[in-house]
């Protein structure tokens, strides 16, 4: 009996082994295609400004001669081909200017932006 245990045993892991041996391998296959891809972009502008600050103004003494200047910053940001039109006007505390000032319009960057709408 303890033979015929032993045999089984060899015939099924014979039988293993040559499952195995004549099983093909699997290999994995790579096939590559083309697609289209498309994008609507829609003009857009963001306009973002910093507070223009003069301090005192004093007409009479200090400022009887020399200006008081300051300097404040706006900075626009755009979609590639949005028309834009930037004016500036008098202001809400002048009472006898009222010409509005147009900034000439660029179509280029004379800057390109680092992507936070700031040039350099």
């Amino acid at each position: 009996m303890t033979q015929h245990l032993l045999h089984g045993r060899l015939a099924s892991a014979l039988a293993a082994a040559a499952t195995l041996a004549l099983a093909a391998p699997a290999l994995a296959a790579t096939a590559t295609s083309n697609f289209n891809v498309t994008a609507s972009v829609t003009n857009n502008c963001t306009i973002t400004s910093t507070t223009l600050a003069f301090g005192a103004y004093d007409p009479l003494v200090a400022n009887a001669t020399t200006a008081l200047d300051a300097a404040g910053s706006v900075d626009i940001t755009c979609t590639k081909g949005a028309a834009t039109t930037i004016g500036l006007n008098a202001g809400g505390n002048s009472a006898t200017h009222t010409t509005t000032h147009t900034v000439p319009q660029h179509t280029t960057p004379t800057t390109p932006s680092n992507g936070n709408g700031h040039g350099k």
